[in-house]
């Protein structure tokens, strides 16, 4: 084949792969726009885990919220940023998960999700912070995943976690645990 064909098959080539939107540039790990922060937890080893702020808190209101979701606003509780925290200890096939809430807005109703690598939710729990803006999950709480991230919601149902703007909060890689791909 002559030179002349070549870089015509290879300008075809680039420009099918483009059309098809075939992202050969980076890898998921490189894009830096996603939520995806999931790592692979270790047998044995407990992690912790600290939240960041993604979205936007129910609002504290003086009536009862309508139906199963509350409004949401700006407002992050008392004017203190909530916090979350979780402690992920891995044996066997089970993954056992702590997690506890502080300075939340009063008396509202959220859900921990568990997110696995290819972005679908397999885990929920439902939980209601006290008077005084925390909670605590009961213990016993599993998952038989073993690579995984966190998402708070005030919402029932997610939908996507790179897109859905329900998302309050994301679990992060804690430091020394490379953030595990993610498979689309």
């Amino acid at each position: 084949m002559n030179s002349n064909k070549q870089l015509t098959v290879a300008v075809v080539l680039v420009f099918v792969m483009t059309l098809l939107g075939i992202d050969f540039a980076r890898s998921p790990l490189q894009k830096k726009k996603s939520r995806w922060t999931g790592i692979e937890f270790p047998q044995g080893q407990p992690v912790n885990l600290n939240f960041k702020i993604v979205g936007d808190f129910p609002r504290e209101s003086p009536r009862p919220p309508q139906g199963d979701e509350p409004d949401i606003g700006t407002e992050k509780g008392d004017g203190v940023t909530p916090t979350a925290s979780a402690r992920i200890t891995r044996v066997g096939a089970s993954t056992k998960i702590e997690f506890s809430v502080r300075s939340f807005p009063k008396n509202a109703m959220y859900y921990l999700y568990v997110v696995d690598s290819s972005g679908s939710v397999i885990n929920r729990w439902r939980f209601k912070t006290t008077a005084s803006g925390n909670a605590t999950l009961p213990q016993g709480l599993t998952t038989d995943a073993g690579t995984f991230m966190l998402a708070l919601s005030a919402a029932y149902k997610l939908t996507d976690i790179e897109t859905d703007t329900r998302v309050l909060m994301i679990s992060l890689a804690p430091s020394g645990f490379p953030i595990a791909p993610k498979y689309y």
